[in-house]
């Protein structure tokens, strides 16, 4: 399973003129129990993009494709050993749209808006989702 520019082109009118498509999806997708049958988990970590860290070896945006993101992460989801993935918010709901999340663990992460290297980068607030907005 992948992600064509004809669906991801269908995603971005969908946040344009159904965005209440994506909440529909995330609440109609298939769950599934926490751990699986030999109690292991395999999570895919996609939060970097949210947390600024979107630069990969010299290519400073490598990680800044929201197309090639989303590709990425559908292929590695619709592989049976991959058990969900841990991103933000936004990311998520687009997972569900495309039909990614079903039966997969969905892990929603709560960034703050510290400055890196600043002295105050850890006292600082959640400047996006809370607990109950995930």
């Amino acid at each position: 399973m992948s992600l064509d520019h004809g669906r991801y082109r269908e995603l971005i009118d969908a946040r344009v003129f159904s965005p209440d498509s994506f909440a529909t999806a995330l609440v109609s997708r298939r769950r599934r129990p926490i751990a699986g049958p030999d109690g292991r988990l395999i999570i895919i970590a996609a939060d970097h993009t949210a947390r600024g860290k979107i630069s990969l070896g010299s290519n400073p945006l490598a990680m800044a494709d929201r197309f090639t993101l989303l590709d990425r992460l559908v292929r590695c989801l619709a592989m049976p050993e991959v058990d969900g993935v841990l991103a933000s918010a936004d990311v998520l709901e687009e997972l569900a749209w495309l039909g990614a999340l079903n039966d997969k663990l969905a892990i929603g992460t709560m960034n703050r808006g510290g400055i890196i290297g600043a002295t105050w980068e850890l006292d600082d607030r959640l400047t996006a989702y809370d607990t109950s907005h995930v």
